[in-house]
């Protein structure tokens, strides 16, 4: 007997609205709401001082879900994402293959440009050598 092994496609990411959502409809009239989150990632240089890596990510969600995220979700605002990884591949017409992956969102709450200004602050904070990291 082959050993089972359990397949998760699952990602859970904050950040920052990057660009206002866009809803457009598939032939059969179903919703479709694309948007990008921008992820900061503060890292310290060997000379101290601190940075933000950027990453963007890429969110999709359909139907009624797709259309009430569309009228709370501005450019700017945090909002908190869970969904599954979904890989898209197609040939350009130089016969190169490409892929991409996008978050199929299943959850997304949107939090106002205060209530995620109050959260973030503009500098990275330096961890605290004391603390115990709890994982």
């Amino acid at each position: 007997m082959k050993d089972k092994i359990l397949n998760l496609t699952h990602a859970i990411i904050s950040g920052r609205c990057s660009k206002d959502p866009e809803l457009k409809y598939t032939e059969k009239g179903t919703p479709v709401l694309t948007f990008s989150i921008a992820v900061n990632k503060p890292y310290k240089k060997p000379s101290g001082e601190w940075k933000n890596a950027v990453s963007f990510f890429e969110i999709v969600t359909f139907g009624a879900y797709a259309e009430n995220i569309k009228n709370r979700l501005k450019k700017g605002f945090g909002v908190f994402v869970s969904g599954e990884l979904v890989e898209q591949r197609w040939s350009t017409n130089e016969g190169q293959n490409k892929s991409k992956i996008k978050i199929t969102a299943k959850n997304i709450q949107v939090l106002s440009r205060d209530e995620s200004a109050e959260q973030e602050s503009s500098e990275p904070s330096e961890p605290n050598e004391d603390e115990e990291i709890p994982f």
